[in-house]
């Protein structure tokens, strides 16, 4: 029926958002996971770096995908109209705040390790 279809193309587009916003967080993370390994690298040796290859990682993947699930959840379907919450507006406020907080962090840390 034409009321599946529409919620199927709901969910199409809640995944294509939160996949712009998880590659989005996730450039910013691992900008400064490379910079934290660069100074490693350069200031220490690049054996300390490899071995501390384990927090790259972590920064890299575990922060933006954490910061989307808090997203998704926070604007995920409301159970009692069944219809999707996760639309442009509503999901604008949530993902600008973690955004910016993200952007914030990621630049302390390249400005504290490339400084």
């Amino acid at each position: 029926s034409i009321q599946s279809c529409r919620h199927k193309f709901i969910i199409v587009l809640d995944c294509l958002f939160l996949g712009t916003i998880l590659i989005a967080l996730t450039t910013r993370t691992w900008a400064s996971s490379l910079s934290i390994a660069l100074m490693l690298t350069m200031c220490y040796s690049h054996e300390l770096a490899r071995r501390y290859s384990w927090i790259y990682h972590s920064c890299g993947w575990i922060l933006p995908i954490s910061i989307s699930s808090i997203i998704y959840f926070y604007s995920s379907v409301d159970r009692t109209r069944s219809i999707s919450t996760l639309t442009s507006d509503k999901f604008g406020k949530i993902q600008i705040i973690l955004s910016i907080v993200l952007l914030f962090i990621c630049i302390l840390i390249n400005y504290i390790v490339l400084y």
